[in-house]
This record gives C-alpha cells, sequence and structure tokens, in this order.
C-alpha cells in the first residue's frame, strides 16, 4: 500500500511540470521584432548570415514574439518602417568569417527614440556545433529584449493581434525544419514500477519493469510521430490461497508515438504499443511454465532536453497483458534517458 502513496505524486508532477519549466509572458505574443536584412553580402558571408537570421527567428518565435525580416539601406529608412509595422525593437545581425573562425555581432535597438539596448560580439569555431551556439547567442539576446520590455513598458507597440509579415507561414515552418532538425533515431532506457489494478492487484504485488524504446522519428510542422521498437521485463509475485507464484513478463512490439515541441527544453508525447509477452510462470510446488500472451500498452509523459540529443524522461503508462484466466493490468510511472542521433 505505501508504494502506490508515489502514484498520486507522480500524477501532480507531470501536470504541473510544463507550467514550472516554462515561463509565460502575457505580452511577448503581442511583441513584433524587425531583423535587419542586409542584402549586399558576399556568398560566404551571406551563408553564415542567413544561419545567423534562422537562429534569431527561431529563438524568438520559440519564445513568442512575433518576428520579420526587412530590407534596408539607410538606418533612417529603416526606423521609419519600423514604426509604420509597430515594431517594438531592431535587429541589426553581422558576420565575418576568417579561415575556420566566424566573428558576428548583434545589435538590438528600442525602436522608440532609436536607443542601443544591446550589443554583444562573438567568435566562434566552425564547426558542426555552431548552429548550436548561434541559438545560445540570440536567446541571450532574447532575454536582453524582455528585460528591457520589463524597464520600458511604455515604449512598446502592443496589438490585440499580430500577424506574422513578410514571412508567409510555409517559410516559417521551413525556417524551424532547417535550424533545429529532428534527430531521425531515438533510443530511450527507463525504469517503472508495476503498480496492477483492478481485479489483478487482490493477488500480485508490486512489480519492476525495466523498459527499451528505440524508433525512427519523421517530422511535422508542430512535432514528430515515431516508429519504433517496444520493450520490456517485468517480474511481479502472486500470493494465492493455496500456493504462490512468480511471474515474469518480457515482452516486445511495434510502437507508435508523437510527440508535440513545446520549447527547446521540453517536449510532450502520447504513444500506443502492443505486440506479444512471453509469460513464464514459476512456482515451488510444481514446475515452471512458459505461454505467450497479447499486451497493449499506452502511455502519455514529457521528455526533458539537457543537451542537443540528450536528455530525460519522465513518463505514464498503461499496460495490460491479456492472460487466459485473469487479465492482468496496472499503471507504470517511469523515468529514464533518452538519446537522439
Amino acid at each position: 500500500m505505501e508504494s502506490r502513496a508515489f502514484f498520486p505524486f507522480f500524477l501532480v508532477l507531470m501536470f504541473f511540470s510544463p507550467f514550472i519549466l516554462t515561463g509565460e509572458d502575457d505580452l511577448s505574443g503581442q511583441i513584433t521584432v524587425m531583423i535587419a536584412e542586409k542584402t549586399e553580402v558576399d556568398n560566404l558571408n551571406k551563408s553564415f548570415l542567413e544561419l545567423l537570421y534562422n537562429s534569431l527567428e527561431l529563438e524568438l518565435k520559440i519564445d513568442g514574439f512575433v518576428s520579420f525580416r526587412q530590407e534596408w539601406d539607410e538606418l533612417d529608412k529603416l526606423y521609419n518602417l519600423a514604426i509604420r509595422k509597430e515594431s517594438s525593437y531592431i535587429i541589426d545581425a553581422a558576420v565575418n568569417v576568417t579561415d575556420d573562425i566566424l566573428t558576428y555581432v548583434l545589435t538590438v535597438y528600442r525602436t522608440q527614440r532609436m536607443e542601443q539596448i544591446y550589443n554583444k560580439s562573438e567568435e566562434k569555431k566552425i564547426n558542426f556545433s555552431l548552429d548550436e551556439e548561434l541559438r545560445n547567442s540570440a536567446e541571450t539576446m532574447v532575454l536582453q529584449i524582455r528585460k528591457d520590455m520589463q524597464d520600458h513598458p511604455e515604449s512598446l507597440f502592443l496589438k490585440e493581434e499580430v500577424e506574422v509579415r513578410d514571412v508567409e507561414k510555409e517559410e516559417e515552418k521551413e525556417i524551424l525544419r532547417n535550424t533545429q532538425p529532428v534527430k531521425p533515431f531515438s533510443f530511450s532506457a527507463g525504469f517503472a514500477p508495476f503498480m496492477t489494478s483492478g481485479e489483478a492487484s487482490r493477488y500480485f504485488t508490486m512489480g519492476m519493469a525495466p523498459e527499451f524504446h528505440s524508433s525512427f522519428n519523421l517530422e511535422n510542422s508542430s512535432g514528430y510521430w515515431s516508429f519504433g521498437v517496444f520493450g520490456s521485463y517485468n517480474s511481479v509475485k502472486a500470493e494465492g490461497i493455496l500456493f504462490d507464484a512468480d511471474l515474469q513478463f518480457l515482452s516486445v512490439g511495434p510502437e507508435i508515438q508523437y510527440t508535440g515541441v513545446m520549447s527547446r527544453m521540453m517536449e510532450v508525447f502520447y504513444s500506443l504499443s502492443g505486440g506479444i509477452t512471453l509469460l513464464m510462470i514459476g512456482s515451488g510446488s510444481s514446475e515452471g511454465e512458459i505461454i505467450t500472451v497479447p499486451y497493449g500498452c499506452a502511455g502519455l509523459g514529457m521528455y526533458l532536453n539537457f543537451l542537443p540529443g540528450f536528455g530525460m524522461y519522465l513518463s505514464m503508462g498503461y499496460m495490460i497483458y491479456f492472460e487466459q484466466s485473469i487479465v492482468i493490468s496496472g499503471f507504470t510511472p517511469a523515468i529514464g534517458l533518452r538519446m537522439r542521433v
């Protein structure tokens, strides 16, 4: 009975974690940010400048802002355009490539009075982690914009509804796909107590159920579908009037899962799996028996991404074994680690 005290605590954690992990700002969805786009740039610098623009757009979108690009040649014209389009902030970006080093400068102006609120120059080595470095720089810049919003709320252009200007919806989705691609393969492993429910709870003790997931991911505009294999091992003890028995369940089957991307750090998923379970029954009074039974499993949970391609997950599942004489079912609150490659 004491072990089941974990169940309500887990449900509370699952419900409130998204609100703990993601701050909510009522103004961000009403704020428009202009990204000043340079057009007269050589091809090499243009490629890296485009990557920086994409990182800025993605980070602003994740944080709830509306952004659009505006080509410009004179600062005064840019200021007038920002006023007409009710853009509260203007971001100017510049890059320069020397050998394998990328130097870039991010400058943010508050449109009212054209006051500079942020300016930072950084040098990064050009390698496979460059896109993540640019995202981190963009995140730091957005934090400064938020701070300025709190310090100077009177200078903001607020709208009840803000439409994305100069960037069509399909282009916006393409930005998300290009700057934060979903890695095609996922592998995760975790541990879950098996907390029996229904009629089975009268005879079975709480089991221990390590689990494994592997999948291939296909992304769409708001998340991604995963198709793969689920496996678990579960061991419980049946306590009867005449004799006791040890039951071991070795399950494997296909799994389908949909994951919604809430932010760079957090994702929410729903999963379904079904397949075959090898049920091994052992008793001290008789020889052991091995049979196969079908199983079904449904679950929901969240991924917490600590590093690119690595994080942990929390989930709540419900597992059913369709044994002929009795349906054995229970909850599986799991915690584990996930790697994406």
